[in-house]
């Protein structure tokens, strides 16, 4: 064999030992990820409209809001508060026309015990907030509309 053919053959060679890994080197790529136990309002809005309310009524007024949220898969909601308290508090809406003029509002939920099923399509959890103005509060309010808007937050 010629000097350039002994040059060819070598770099053959090395051609050959890199594409076959002869010095190749392993190692482990490990990948992590944690996945938050969340759960989220569908809305940003919930609306509880009483609608007219007749003061001479001898029955307390009601409304409900229809609280719908969803939940990582094999999460559920533990803690839902409006205005950060739980279920039984009091809020007061004002008269738009003059906000020292009052109505209270008791409002009670129950947490559901659902487990989340995810945040894709047909994941929802339902839970209706009932709003109730005591028939004494309904019978002494001055006429006009009411409004009165309060956070409401959830935890897993």
């Amino acid at each position: 064999m010629t000097f350039t053919k002994k040059k060819i053959f070598a770099a053959a060679a090395c051609t050959l030992a890199f594409a076959s890994g002869a010095w190749a080197d392993v190692a482990s790529l490990d990948i992590t990820a944690d996945v938050s136990g969340v759960c989220k309002f569908t809305t940003t809005n919930i609306a509880m409209p009483f609608g007219t309310l007749d003061p001479s009524s001898a029955t307390p007024a009601t409304a409900s809001g229809p609280t719908v949220y969803r939940c990582t898969k094999g999460t559920s909601a533990t803690s839902v508060k409006v205005n950060g308290a739980a279920s039984g508090t009091v809020v007061t809406i004002a008269n738009t026309a003059d906000a020292t003029k009052t109505l209270p509002v008791t409002l009670t939920w129950t947490v559901p015990t659902d487990v989340g099923l995810g945040f894709g399509p047909g994941t929802i959890i339902r839970m209706p907030i009932l709003g109730t103005i005591p028939v004494a509060s309904l019978q002494a309010a001055y006429a006009g509309s009411y409004t009165g808007s309060y956070p409401i937050t959830i935890a897993p």
